[in-house]
């Protein structure tokens, strides 16, 4: 009798520990590049106290998303991006329970009113639009940075946005080295055809590459001066 409480036990566990990976799956979030058109902004949501700042966009993965009335609606599961232009279109949500189920609703960005250090502030849930069919699954995040004389740089650890009042666009990436181990933050401008096996970096944004995200904007700005744009097509 004892061995079928045993076989019980870990039946149990089994199924414990499954929940438990599929909830952080899912909660762990990514930046995704999209292929597709994106869906337009909700009408009269326009942006509020959003203003100009270089943020990480893993930081925006697991916010809830909170009504100006209080009310959660959400949380964010990806930040998703055009991949042609680098511009931020929406945030893809998961319900708050254990295992964040995609909802049926997305939030673009257009409709975000501010953002705080754990939400991201909505008007109300009328601004949310109706998620597309085809989701897009070209995370960037874990993709090989490569310069693009070929050489493989190390893997992209996180995506920076230029954050202004109603858009944010990617301004760069961070990049994680092996060796030495170290990590780079790498100003890009210019047409984003980012993939989730590669990333192509150029020389000029590899040389400019801030160490510290005090100093990325500097960067920026410096690459901006540099000449062409600085990221091409894998």
């Amino acid at each position: 009798m004892t061995w079928w409480i045993w076989l019980l036990a870990a039946v149990i566990a089994l199924i414990l520990a499954w929940t438990v990976s599929v909830g952080r799956a899912w909660r762990r979030g990514g930046v995704v590049a999209d292929h597709t058109p994106s869906p337009g902004a909700a009408d009269g949501s326009g942006p509020g106290a959003v203003t100009g700042e270089v943020m990480m966009a893993g930081a925006l993965a697991g916010m809830t998303v909170v009504t100006s009335a209080g009310v959660a609606v959400g949380r964010v599961k990806d930040v998703v991006f055009d991949a042609a232009s680098g511009r931020v279109t929406r945030l893809a949500l998961v319900d708050r329970g254990l295992l964040a189920r995609p909802l049926r609703v997305t939030l673009p960005w257009e409709a975000v009113y501010a953002l705080g250090s754990d939400a991201v502030m909505i008007r109300g849930p009328e601004v949310l639009i109706p998620a597309p069919e085809d989701t897009p699954k070209d995370n960037v995040v874990g993709a090989r940075a490569v310069a693009d004389d070929g050489h493989q740089v190390g893997r992209v650890a996180d995506v920076l946005l230029d954050v202004k009042a109603g858009s944010a666009t990617v301004s760069g990436f961070e990049v994680r080295i092996v060796a030495p181990p170290k990590t780079m933050l790498v100003p890009v401008r210019g047409p984003l055809a980012a993939s989730a096996r590669t990333v192509v970096l150029s020389g000029s944004g590899l040389r400019l590459a801030a160490s510290e995200l005090a100093a990325f904007p500097a960067a920026v700005r410096a690459l901006a001066s540099a000449g062409p744009p600085t990221t091409r097509v894998p």
